[in-house]
């Protein structure tokens, strides 16, 4: 089948764009005809790297808010065009974007076109009092009445956005589709090789983190939790790989507990390297606090890290406890302060022989349940059942 998948992302610039490069390309490789749209604030060209794939990369005015309205503007004129040029049998895209669907969706529905639509949601809007997040969140809950009401269905990233949605919006579940976060197990190799920092860190026990610096990621805590486990064993550090907005004040943190020897950071690097850098660590930290929108996740980094033969320790919400009651490889937290992260930290030292076969069994349990590929077929089958 031909489809139109329409993200509001940038390839060069926006950490977490795996899951629409990794998806898009499992989907070709089961044969269906991706057209890809993206945004460019750059002007550098990442189709080459996406050679299965009919990439469409607009150009739009890097300031805010016109990066946003310059392409959600391009995208209401050329869906019209694309219906036709294009032919798609789907079109996905994804809240705030599925708005300016709405000339294209009435043309389908006009001319009796057999295009679809699907409404794609990977999170939940995370609770805020700035009045920019609050209209993000009307926002949000305006497109998902949207894709009830115009589009022929809705896909989710877990069984419990699946059942919030359902509740909320009063639709039947099999209006709504799952297909969860996966990892491409050929660049996620364990025996790839080590990144250059390896030797720096080679006599030491690193517990890493790798993606978005945010407050409301668990990070300040598990930053506060080194102040109780370097006193008690300092051969155990920290390794922080990313960027955002948090950045700045958990510097401070880590200066201001006078952590810099057992705390690094590390600037985002591109998505080919993280396993490299996975490669040196001894486990993996997803410190996600006990709120509604980690509770709906699935975390890229944790399939990542799996991938990779490296244990993970998480926080006992459902996003993780739901994929991983079965696994080994996983370090459960009691909860997410500082105190019960450095417990667990410690757990995972304490264990440190036992973990490269947990990890093994890691790796194999996502080989099993949890690559793009397994992704990819879960959504083929729900939009041939729409």
């Amino acid at each position: 089948m031909k489809i139109l998948w329409i993200v509001h992302r940038d390839l060069h610039q926006d950490l977490n764009i795996s899951t629409w490069t990794e998806m898009t390309k499992s989907l070709a490789n089961r044969n269906h005809e991706i057209t890809l749209v993206v945004l460019s604030t750059s002007g550098k060209k990442y189709y080459r790297l996406l050679p299965n794939l009919n990439v469409k990369e607009l150009a739009v005015i890097n300031h805010f808010p016109m990066v946003s309205i310059s392409f959600h503007l391009q995208v209401m004129i050329l869906s019209l065009y694309w219906l036709f040029s294009i032919r798609p049998d789907v079109i996905i895209t994804h809240p705030y974007t599925a708005l300016f669907l709405l000339p294209a969706n009435f043309t389908v529905k006009l001319l009796r076109l057999k295009t679809k639509y699907i409404l794609d949601i990977r999170t939940l809007p995370v609770s805020s009092a700035s009045v920019t997040d609050k209209l993000k969140n009307s926002l949000n809950y305006l497109s998902v009445w949207f894709g009830k009401t115009f589009f022929n269905g809705i896909t989710v990233i877990t069984p419990a956005l699946q059942r919030i949605i359902s509740q909320q919006f009063q639709m039947d579940l099999h209006r709504i589709g799952i297909w969860m976060s996966g990892v491409n197990i050929d660049l996620f190799q364990p025996k790839l090789e080590k990144s250059k920092l390896h030797q720096r860190f080679k006599d030491l026990f690193i517990v890493m983190y790798h993606g978005v610096f945010a407050k409301n990621r668990g990070l300040l805590a598990t930053v506060q939790s080194m102040v109780y486990v370097s006193k008690q064993f300092p051969d155990i550090n920290l390794f922080i790989i990313g960027k955002g907005s948090g950045y700045k004040k958990l510097v401070e943190l880590v200066e201001g507990l006078n952590l810099t020897q057992y705390i690094h950071f590390h600037e985002s690097v591109s998505y080919n390297k993280i396993p490299g850098f996975i490669s040196q660590a001894d486990v993996g930290i997803i410190p996600l606090p006990d709120e509604l929108c980690w509770r709906v996740s699935s975390p890229l980094k944790l399939f990542e890290y799996l991938a990779m033969a490296k244990p993970v320790i998480v926080s006992s919400i459902e996003a993780h406890t739901f994929i991983l009651n079965n696994c080994r490889a996983a370090i459960f937290l009691k909860s997410t302060k500082p105190e019960d992260i450095a417990e667990g930290i410690i757990k995972a030292y304490s264990i440190r022989k036992q973990l490269p076969q947990s990890g093994t069994e890691g790796r194999k349990f996502v080989t099993e349940n949890f690559t793009w590929d397994h992704q990819a077929l879960q959504l083929e089958k729900f939009i041939t059942n729409l």
